[in-house]
């Protein structure tokens, strides 16, 4: 099955709704606008390190799904 521009904007949707992506979809330009790009840089303000994201969800002795634990 191709790739489309729907399949796309879905999946930047899901990372924006978890957090995992900074700014918003400019459904009338196409585009993905991220907020702060200009003063910090696109990569600084629109990808936030996945491991501050995550940490932030859990609760106190919780793991993280598919981190290997050190032994």
């Amino acid at each position: 099955m191709p790739v489309t521009e729907d399949h796309i904007e879905n999946i930047v949707a899901s990372l924006v709704a978890q957090g995992l992506l900074h700014g918003f979809i400019a459904h009338s330009q196409g585009r993905f606008a991220i907020i702060g790009a200009k003063q910090k840089g696109a990569v600084a303000a629109g990808w936030p390190p996945p491991a501050e994201i995550l940490a932030t969800g859990l609760k106190e002795g919780e793991d993280v799904p598919g981190w290997v634990k050190r032994v």
